[in-house]
């Protein structure tokens, strides 16, 4: 049998790192919540090139996380083809501010 283990650690970041966390923050809520507006209204799902063009601030985080993001809604439209999840809901400032780098 395997143990696996998490560790929660906690962060005091710098005002710089702050701020780019915050800009990251919002560039991925902004990536997930274009794609599924896109999705919601039968559009076709724009690339990253159409997202970075039209909102030039993009550039400014990691592509990583902002990939991620894209990844999430993804499992999200999977987990509800399988049916165990519901439909997937926009983000908001105000839910759980978080992600990822895988």
């Amino acid at each position: 049998m395997k143990v696996k283990k998490a560790y929660n650690f906690r962060i005091y970041p710098s005002k710089a790192n702050e701020c780019l966390l915050n800009k990251t923050f919002g560039c991925c809520r902004l990536i997930y919540n274009t794609m599924l507006h896109e999705i919601k209204n039968n559009k076709p799902r724009p690339t990253e090139k159409q997202l970075k063009v039209k909102h030039p601030f993009l550039k400014d985080v990691d592509s990583i996380a902002l990939q991620q993001s894209r990844k999430n809604l993804e499992i999200g439209f999977k987990n509800l083809k399988e049916k165990r999840a519901n439909y997937p809901h926009f983000k908001s400032r105000k839910s759980r501010q978080s992600f990822r780098k895988v």
